[in-house]
């Protein structure tokens, strides 16, 4: 059985198909800020800390390497139009299959309203977005963000 993170991941991960780790992260901000609003607790658990294209979690890449190893997800490496080096987390057939058990009836709710509001949105729209809210504008380099509730 997939942990709770991993799960939140691929449900990510079959309604958006291919995304950048970036923009993985920032929506896994988005579903655990609208979480603590809504519930007052993350849905993940992650710790975001402020940096250069924060918020991040180190915790992610637990996550990533759990779902590839299991062969969930995999790699796929592009260079964009404005010759930026991206790779992509692609979902595979077994992801794209799983049926999700750790998440209740309202937390996919939510998680569907993150996705349905910010999945179909460019990473530069989404960046600006979050790094104007005040917990990130607060938070000093390498500061965890306080989102509350945890």
């Amino acid at each position: 059985m997939l942990s709770k993170q991993e799960e939140i991941v691929i449900c990510v991960l079959k309604n958006i198909k291919n995304v950048p780790k970036t923009k993985l992260l920032k929506l896994l901000y988005l579903i655990d800020r609208e979480a603590v609003r809504v519930f007052k607790r993350t849905l993940t658990g992650f710790r975001y800390y402020r940096y250069l294209y924060g918020p991040y979690t180190i915790q992610i890449e637990d996550v990533i390497n759990s779902l590839s190893l299991g062969q969930y997800i995999t790699f796929d490496y592009r260079i964009t139009s404005s010759q930026r080096e991206v790779y992509l987390l692609v979902p595979e057939k077994k992801a794209r299959e799983y049926k999700l058990k750790t998440i209740s009836k309202e937390e996919m709710d939510l998680i569907d309203d993150i996705l349905e509001r910010y999945g179909s949105k460019r990473l530069d729209s989404i960046l600006k977005e979050v790094y104007g809210f005040e917990e990130i504008k607060n938070a000093e380099f390498a500061e965890e963000i306080k989102l509350g509730g945890n």
